[in-house]
């Protein structure tokens, strides 16, 4: 409610100090515009939502049974602890959302994707294939 009773919509016409920003050669965005009907027909577009809802899906399924997973492994482990790897697990999942935005601010946003989203794809493909083999049975 603090927030709300502190934002204040500008008067028309107004605009920062120093707007339109100065473009520099390696601008983070670009000055073409796309619209909706028809970014929706790209393949880009079909191709970074899958892989995008993918993530999505695979982070809050392994969010959601982490407690579960690691009392499967560590017979030892307790309620509370399990609840302490949930929170450390979402903390740095967290993390890694600021720490790969970030890093994508630097180097462009193609190669953070292309690295953390085909080295999940990669180690989700190998676990979904030999995960259930190789885990140990006590």
């Amino acid at each position: 409610m603090l927030g709300v009773a502190a934002v204040q919509v500008p008067r028309p016409g107004w605009k920062p100090a120093g707007y339109p920003p100065k473009v520099s050669a390696r601008s983070l965005s670009t000055g073409g515009n796309v619209s909706a009907k028809s970014a929706i027909r790209t393949p880009q577009f079909w191709l970074l939502w899958t892989v995008l809802f993918t993530n999505m899906t695979v982070g809050i399924d392994t969010l959601e049974n982490a407690s579960p997973m690691i009392r499967g492994f560590f017979s030892s482990v307790t309620h509370a602890s399990a609840a302490g790897f949930v929170g450390v697990l979402s903390l740095a999942n967290m993390a890694g959302r600021f720490g790969w935005s970030s890093l994508s601010d630097v180097i462009g946003r193609k190669y953070p994707y292309v690295t953390y989203l085909g080295i999940g794809g990669v180690a989700y493909s190998v676990l979904a294939l030999f995960g259930a083999p190789s885990t140990v049975v006590c």
